[in-house]
């Protein structure tokens, strides 16, 4: 927009709600995941969002990987329309009794299954800041994320990024990942600790307040701003 329109920016993303993640295993038992034993992805169920990269690289795992830790997948197509697509993953995970699909979530159950995942993954394509992805951080889950511009303003660690695309790569991370769990813990922290603090709503509702008072009172902000 700057580039285009040789105007200044003031850009403010998203903000993250804080939430206590339930420490209650049945949200997660009704789906047959084990705390720390499996693979989270939350989205809408649209092609754009990567899922079929996902459910392909989780195939590709070594056997060993795929008996220990599981790939739940949250979201459906219903809301954006686009049943086929849903259809379509559900018949590329056909045969892979690793891959659990649990259908929109909300509450309790979705803030059980972000906080005691191993390892979120964002494989989308095209995104704008993901809620889902400052949402699991916030939980305190690492996250593996497709390079692409968005994912990659949250998170910086190369270790949990991977090519936009290409499964292969998303394998070949995972597969590092899942063999070095007490890296992924601690880098999970520091992950929490950067969104918590460059993402939270306070933060975000000043920048918000302090724009309007300058656009509203242009005058009054100059003055403040030299007094300061």
């Amino acid at each position: 927009v700057a580039r285009k329109y040789n105007k200044d920016i003031d850009y403010i993303p998203q903000g993250l709600k804080s939430f206590e993640v339930p420490d209650e295993t049945r949200y997660l038992s009704k789906y047959g995941l084990v705390k720390k034993r499996y693979i989270l992805s939350v989205s809408r169920l649209v092609a754009h969002k990567g899922v079929h990269y996902l459910i392909d690289a989780y195939k590709h795992l070594p056997a060993e990987m795929k008996v220990k830790y599981k790939l739940a997948i949250v979201g459906s197509g219903s809301t954006s329309y686009t049943n086929d697509y849903e259809q379509y993953v559900h018949k590329l995970a056909n045969g892979e009794p690793g891959i659990v699909f649990t259908g929109m979530l909300t509450g309790l159950p979705l803030r059980a299954l972000y906080g005691n995942a191993y390892v979120f993954v964002q494989p989308s394509e095209d995104e704008g800041l993901s809620i889902s992805l400052l949402e699991a951080l916030g939980a305190g889950t690492a996250a593996l994320v497709s390079d692409i511009t968005e994912n990659m303003e949250v998170v910086r660690d190369r270790k949990f990024q991977f090519a936009s695309g290409q499964s292969n790569e998303l394998t070949k991370q995972l597969t590092f990942l899942l063999d070095v769990p007490d890296y992924v813990k601690r880098e999970a922290r520091t992950m929490q600790r950067r969104v918590k603090a460059m993402y939270n709503w306070e933060r975000q509702v000043k920048r918000y307040e302090e724009l309007y008072e300058r656009v509203l009172h242009p005058r009054v902000a100059s003055l403040a701003t030299k007094e300061a």
